[in-house]
Order: C-alpha cells, then structure tokens, then sequence
C-alpha cells in the first residue's frame, strides 16, 4: 500500500516537471513598448478605450448621468471641464431596469440626443434561441463593436449581466471584466458600467461597490453619483465626484439636477465622495436603507415564491445587504419552506390582509402576518412575546421570524 502511494506521488513529480518544461516566461522589454497618451471622451472622468464606473445607491441619476453622456457621444458636444467639440460618435446601451419606450428614449429626447447614432442591446441569438446578453457573451460584442464608430457603450448595471457568476468572487469577476477592457482598448471606446453601492459593509466608496472589490480594482476610472441630505428642500442637485482615478489627478466635482424631467449641469462641488457617503448615512442601515430593501425584496416576490438563494442574488445586485434582506424579510412577515428534502428554500410574500370585519375570526398569525406586510411592527411587538435566547445563532423559536417551525433552519 506504502509503494503504491509512494508511486503515484512519483508520478505526480515527474508530470509536473514535464509541464515545466514544455512552458516558458513571456516577456516584453520596456524600451519595445511606445508611451501613449491617454485620450478622454469626458476629460478627466471617463477614458477612451477603458473601463469605467458610476457607483451609488437607487435614484440618485446614475442612468441619467450615462444617458447624458451618451447624448453628448452622439452630438460631439463637449462635457464639464472639455472646451471643444469632437466628431459624433456611436453610442451602444445595453440595459437592464429602463425601459426603451417610457424611460430611455423620452430622456434622449429631452436630452436632445441625436438617437440615430445609440442603438440597444437587447439580446444574443443562440441555437437554442433568443436569450439575454452575458457579459460572457464576447464574440456578439464585438462583432456589434467591429460593425461600428462606437465612442462609448454603457452597462446598467453592470451585474444583471454577470451570469451565473458570483459577483462575490474575484476571480470570478476578473474573469467577466478582463475580456470587457480588452474590447475596450482593442475598438477605441470607453466602456461605462453602472453599479449599486452596498450598505454598511466597508469604509469607502469603492469598497461597497457590489460585491467583490475586483469590480472597482478592474476600472481605470471610478465616480460616485448621490444626493446632499444637507441642501435645503427642494433642491434637487445631484452630485459627481471622484472615487479611484488611476490615469490622472482627480478631478474637482461637479452637480446636474433633474427637473420636471430634465437634466441640467450644473456648476462645481464642493463635497467629496468621503463627505457624500457620510452625510447621507449611506454606511449604516438606517430607516431609509430598510425600506428601500422591502421594496426591492417585495419586487423581488411579487410575481410568484422565489428560491432563498435567488432572492439574496437580486437584493445584493440592488445594492442591499444580506443583513438588511433578512430584516426586510421580517419586516415583510415573508414565508419560508422548504419543498424537499434535496430542495432548498423558497420565499413568498404572506397573504394580503383582509378587511376588519372579515379577519375577526382569523387566525391570531395571520393577522400578525398583514402588521408585518403593513409595518405596524409596534402591533406584532405587542401581540407576541420575544423569541427564547438563541444558541449558537439559532432563534428557539423560527415561527415568530415568519419561518415555518422546521427541523432544520434556513440559512
């Protein structure tokens, strides 16, 4: 048994020395490598033929800060900080929460964007049939890229084209974003990638990009999109600030508004991202973070039960953390079970509550069901008692979290 095991390791030695010996270092001398300089679509902000990120949580103008320039691509005319026109170029938008005919367009329109110029992704062809563009779909990209003078191509948000990829792992994400820079600097264009930011789970702007900090660490060009909470009400100036800019100095912020469905520049910051984050609480989980995840959660199950697993994929794509998802869920009163022993868990939304006269005979769970659907958690506080302590992170009692009571309990 000893000489068997001795010999496969042998055996392993001798392989490994044979694959060492048919490989070989690849190496470029410096003085063959000719210095470029490098060439801006918005100067300072956005690189040709890179990647770069719009980072910031829902609602803050990500999408109408890209389409902005998008419709400066398809005129040449000059962004904040440039003094000069360049030629009309292409503009490819491949989007995922906007739609083409309500949203998209009417702002192009308002934009003033010549639209003849942007076209949209709305899928790959396959043998199998039509189905959603990946990011792994590289030979459809740039195919689309060859065919035309695209100046810029726009990706929001960039994780709902991730895959089956896990956005949490680098290698995985290095994986989809280094074909994507490639593409980049092979056709000339800057490629923008639209990102939602996590909660309360880093120090910096950049370091709560959704999941891994690979996103971040592939993009030559990082800027953050957010609002003031200390501007008076009514105004609604949106700020654009530097994160990570690794080609040249940062440079200073500047505002847009949106204004009966209007984007408008505006002048200079005078925050930084550092400030930005922490005015708005963007780093803690406040109230605010905690209804955006019941809305997002709610969304999530609206239509029919969905898998534990899925369910935490698309709150995390929507910028909230796990954490969060599970208050929302308990806030939500949200209902788990399991369909099987080799099946995991799925999540539906309770049943919607009923008028008064009708629920005086229902079940005393059901109603705290609809306080936990309605918000009224100061009811279902009063209605049942505290769960028992817990041991090792399990709750004694998984029915007052709107768990089923099962043997095992859902992670």
């Amino acid at each position: 048994m000893a000489d068997a095991r001795l010999e496969r390791i042998a055996e392993a030695a001798i392989a490994q020395a044979v694959s060492a010996q048919t490989s070989a270092a690849v190496t470029v001398n410096l003085a063959d490598v000719e210095p470029q300089t490098v060439e801006w679509l918005w100067s300072g902000w956005v690189p040709q033929a890179r990647l770069s990120l719009v980072i910031g949580h829902a609602g803050q103008g990500k999408s109408w800060l890209t389409l902005a320039l998008a419709a400066a691509v398809s005129r040449g005319w000059p962004l904040p900080g440039d003094d000069m026109n360049r030629a009309p170029r292409s503009v490819l938008l491949i989007g995922a929460e906007d739609g083409l005919a309500d949203t998209v367009r009417p702002r192009l329109d308002a934009l003033d964007a010549d639209v003849r110029r942007i076209v949209a992704l709305e899928g790959v062809t396959t043998e199998r049939g039509e189905r959603g563009f990946l990011l792994s779909d590289v030979g459809p990209l740039e195919e689309l890229l060859a065919g035309g003078d695209f100046g810029l191509v726009v990706i929001d948000p960039l994780t709902a084209f991730s895959g089956g990829a896990d956005s949490y792992k680098d290698a995985e994400v290095r994986g989809l974003l280094a074909p994507l820079a490639q593409l980049a600097e092979r056709y000339g264009c800057a490629i923008v990638g639209v990102m939602h930011l996590r909660k309360g789970q880093a120090d910096t702007a950049l370091q709560r990009a959704s999941g891994s900090i690979a996103w971040g660490a592939a993009a030559r060009s990082v800027f953050a999109v957010g609002t003031d909470p200390q501007a008076q009400d009514g105004i609604a100036e949106r700020h654009v600030l530097p994160v990570k800019h690794n080609l040249c100095p940062a440079p200073d912020g500047v505002t847009f508004s949106l204004e009966a469905g209007r984007f408008t520049w505006g002048g200079p910051s005078t925050l930084s991202a550092t400030q930005l984050m922490a005015a708005t609480g963007q780093g803690g989980e406040d109230g605010g973070a905690l209804a955006e995840a019941e809305q997002v959660l709610q969304s999530v199950l609206a239509d029919a039960p969905v898998s534990a697993t899925e369910a935490r994929r698309q709150c995390r794509e929507a910028g909230i953390s796990d954490r969060t998802t599970d208050r929302a869920k308990v806030a939500l009163g949200v209902k788990a079970a399991k369909t099987g022993l080799r099946n995991g868990w799925v999540w539906r939304l309770p049943d919607p509550p009923q008028d008064a006269e009708v629920r005086q005979g229902e079940p005393k769970d059901a109603i705290q069901n609809s306080w936990r659907s309605s918000g009224d958690l100061g009811a279902l506080r009063a209605e049942e008692p505290s769960p028992k302590p817990s041991t090792d992170g399990i709750p004694a009692q998984p029915e007052l979290l709107g768990l089923a009571a099962v043997p095992e309990w859902e992670p």
